[in-house]
């Protein structure tokens, strides 16, 4: 009968002193971010690429590069193509007659 008077004082008295804790549960919080975007433009590169131009009666590849896209003498991809092919007819022309 001691005992149990015994843990029901320590029982009471853990209740009594004990603080009212509120469980606080985990708030999400939205954190918005500001995007910026940069004002200034960075300066467009253009697109370059290597290619070979068959010379017919010798058999020799010439490689050549055509850009194109800003800052090149082509706009766009069909013209560097057109580029393309106009070197090569020229080449063929001059090296084989």
């Amino acid at each position: 009968m001691k005992k149990i008077l015994l843990v029901a004082t320590i029982c009471v008295a853990g209740l009594v002193s004990a603080k009212n804790i509120d469980v606080k549960k985990p708030t999400k919080e939205v954190e918005k971010k500001e995007v910026t975007q940069s004002t200034e433009s960075k300066d467009p590169q253009p697109k370059c690429f290597s290619y070979g131009i068959l010379i017919e009666c010798t058999g020799e590849v010439l490689e050549d590069t055509v850009c194109y896209g800003p800052g090149s003498d082509n706009a766009t991809y069909q013209d560097a193509w057109d580029c393309i092919t106009e070197n090569g007819q020229l080449a063929n022309e001059f090296f084989c007659g």
